[in-house]
């Protein structure tokens, strides 16, 4: 199973280790080998700000590309981790590879 980790604008091929520096646009052509994406914001204290139009992207790719996404954990309104997806803006998946 090839799995991604597309936090800062890095693909990783989990099963050989290669690496990929990459821009956003390349994602579509990264992604289509994947069988499963897993995304969330950083926890902890000192936690970057999260990007809510990165994750959007990327959700909107890896659907283009046929590819389940599971977006574990992002940032609410109040500025606070939320594994809630009722409380993040938008629709994001939770899904399995199949």
């Amino acid at each position: 199973m090839q799995l991604a980790h597309v936090g800062t604008r890095y693909i990783v091929n989990a099963l050989t280790g290669a690496t990929c520096g990459c821009g956003t646009d390349d994602y579509p052509r990264l992604l289509s080998p994947l069988d499963w994406i897993v995304i969330g914001s950083e926890s902890g204290p000192r936690r970057r700000p999260f990007d809510w139009q990165w994750a959007i992207d990327i959700r909107d790719q890896a659907a283009r590309a046929g590819v389940p996404m599971f977006m574990k954990q992002g940032i609410n309104a109040a500025g606070k981790l939320s594994t809630d997806p009722a409380e993040w803006p938008g629709s994001f998946p939770r899904e399995y590879p199949a």
